[in-house]
């Protein structure tokens, strides 16, 4: 499984090693378009972390295909151009183009 983020605000999930040409589903909740992902290593948590050019860090279910937190108080004022779950403590880590980083407690 492999997910894409686009600047049409959404995120697909695709399936490695079918021959389907469309995605399996489609996240929605961005008002903006996405610029990057990460999916969390913890195999306990399906979870996947979202940032866009609103500004928000998401937090996504992807076997639910819910989200389940956005990061916004006191967040970035600019588009966010990377995000990162940290492999080892529960942090999400997150750069934008206000140039400042941001560490979460996921």
């Amino acid at each position: 499984m492999f997910a894409s983020a686009s600047l049409d605000k959404t995120i697909k999930i695709w399936t490695v090693g079918t021959t389907k040409s469309t995605a399996n589903y489609t996240l929605i909740g961005h008002d903006a378009g996405i610029n990057c992902l990460d999916f969390s290593s913890d195999v306990e948590r399906p979870q996947l972390v979202s940032g866009s050019d609103d500004g928000l860090v998401k937090v996504w279910d992807y076997q639910t295909r819910q989200c389940l937190y956005t990061f916004d108080e006191g967040g970035h004022l600019e588009s966010v151009a990377s995000v990162a779950f940290h492999p080892d403590i529960p942090i999400i880590m997150s750069g934008g183009e206000d140039d400042v980083i941001h560490m979460w407690n996921s």
